[in-house]
């Protein structure tokens, strides 16, 4: 049975849960309640705080760290791929050619 503290630790976990599932990107959702959850009950099981507000803040903050630098570099690795294959010219030539097509239509 949990005491209060870890009661509160957990309710805590919760609610920090239900605010990461609301408010970043679908696909990280599971990444970011199992590192949040993970900090939380690091800190049920060893105590490492006293302030249980205090794990469930660092859980947030390392569950959006994580993403976030993930998210980066896959961005980053993206763009590179684009580079490589030469994919980016495709994307820079675009707005000309819509730009052709609106003159002729006006010309038309």
């Amino acid at each position: 049975m949990l005491n209060e503290e870890q009661a509160w630790v957990f309710t805590y976990g919760l609610i920090g849960v239900t605010l990461l599932l609301l408010a970043w990107n679908s696909r990280w959702h599971l990444l970011q309640g199992v590192i949040f959850m993970g900090v939380v009950a690091s800190n049920i099981f060893w105590q490492w705080t006293p302030n249980t507000a205090l794990a469930a803040i660092i859980g947030g903050g390392l569950a959006y760290a994580a993403t976030a630098g993930l998210s980066l570099l896959i961005q980053h690795a993206e763009r590179r791929r684009q580079l490589r294959t030469g994919q980016h010219r495709i994307h820079q030539e675009a707005p000309r050619v819509l730009r052709q097509r609106t003159r002729r239509q006006r010309a038309a």
